[in-house]
């Protein structure tokens, strides 16, 4: 049998640290301190606009130069997130990586400000591009189809599933979400530019939201993303398995 060629194209890595960092406003000397924790990547400072329920705030975001990495401190989460430079994402690395990268950021921070936090996440955004004779068996597979679109095989359509597990790793029960999409888009860089039909995946593991006493210290959070990207790799291997099954 003809081995199936597969392409993957990773668009974004995040990792997010939920505490109460409202205080970490962005005025001179909190925006000099942040610079000074995190200035072995050196970072430029910015503002976003932060929609709560009860006004729009102004808060604290680092970036990269070329816009690689960020660091953006919500009122009560911070996000960090590395981005693709090119088509194929080649410069994000492995989620490993990734994560131990999170966790280097979230230390300095949790030293700086002597809080715990209460939630923690890791969510990763890729494309899976297969042969358009393909493309429908996928479709067939994780859909019981009804005669209408037997017919029509859908080019667009969504599909999502939310589990818990729990993780003796950190003695916490956490929501694996794979969500999948079937898209048409076409990407570019400054090199070249794609047309991709394919599959949009996102895969987000997060210790359950119901769970809001501040109970993560730095020990903690390092064993979470000492794990996460192991669960995270579990399920795409386990998605593209069955979907790659004869």
């Amino acid at each position: 049998m003809k081995k199936l060629k597969r392409t993957e194209y990773v668009s974004k890595l995040s990792s997010s640290m939920f505490l109460n960092v409202e205080d970490l406003k962005p005025d001179a000397k909190t925006i000099r301190e942040y610079i000074e924790i995190y200035k072995d990547r050196e970072m430029i400072p910015i503002t976003y606009q932060e929609l709560t329920n009860t006004a729009i705030n102004s808060r604290l975001q680092l970036n990269t130069e070329n816009l690689e990495w960020s660091i953006r401190f919500g009122s009560n989460r911070v996000d960090v997130e590395k981005n693709s430079l090119n088509i194929t994402g080649s410069n994000i690395g492995s989620v490993d990586t990734f994560c131990r990268d999170s966790s280097e950021i979230y230390k300095k921070l949790l030293k700086s400000i002597s809080r715990k936090a209460n939630r923690l996440s890791l969510v990763s955004y890729f494309v899976l591009e297969y042969d358009n004779v393909f493309t429908p068996k996928i479709y067939a597979k994780l859909f019981k189809l009804c005669s209408t679109f037997k017919k029509n095989i859908p080019f667009e359509w969504k599909w999502r599933v939310v589990s818990k597990v729990t993780k003796p790793e950190i003695n916490e029960e956490v929501n694996y979400i794979l969500d999948v999409s079937k898209i048409v888009i076409n990407i570019s860089d400054k090199e070249s530019k794609k047309k991709i039909d394919g599959l949009s995946i996102l895969i987000d593991i997060n210790t359950i939201p119901t769970k809001t006493e501040d109970r993560f210290a730095y020990e903690q959070v390092k064993t979470f993303y000492d794990n996460v990207y192991r669960w995270r790799e579990e399920i795409q291997n386990d998605f593209t398995k069955f979907i790659e099954k004869s």
